[in-house]
């Protein structure tokens, strides 16, 4: 785990969304990536938080993983579409890019300090990269 630098106090409720987040994170490369580290980094600018959770394991097909997400029930991809949707209430987004072969990188942004809205998902976006690239910066 790297900080840049010590992060103010969040809300209770933005820390353990941030908490759960990073746990389903983790249990994603534990059960899928088949690698024995990962690396996250937490940074906060604008009043903005910035996670990046980082592993050069197996990879896969975002949108593959996508359709399963809404094809299945208690199936693969609750986990992600959960933090989608919940970053979406506060305001916030997720990224993942990821390819075979090539490890997956996932970033999670979300104001500093907002309440959860009440009127559902505001954005979402998710990235792919072809097969030959993939680690962002």
């Amino acid at each position: 785990v790297d900080l840049e630098q010590a992060i103010d106090p969040l809300p209770e409720d933005l820390r353990v969304f941030l908490y759960s987040s990073i746990r389903e994170l983790v249990l994603n490369i534990i059960k899928h990536a088949d690698v024995d580290h990962a690396r996250l980094w937490m940074t906060r600018r604008d009043n903005r938080i910035r996670l990046q959770m980082t592993d050069h394991g197996r990879g896969f097909i975002p949108s593959e993983v996508k359709q399963m997400q809404y094809n299945q029930d208690g199936g693969s991809g609750l986990g992600l579409r959960t933090i989608r949707e919940r970053l979406a209430s506060y305001g916030g987004e997720l990224e993942l890019t990821s390819a075979p072969g090539e490890g997956t990188n996932i970033f999670l942004t979300v104001p500093a300090g907002e309440e959860p809205s009440e009127t559902g998902p505001v954005s979402v976006n998710q990235t792919e990269t072809s097969e030959n690239t993939g680690k962002q910066n």
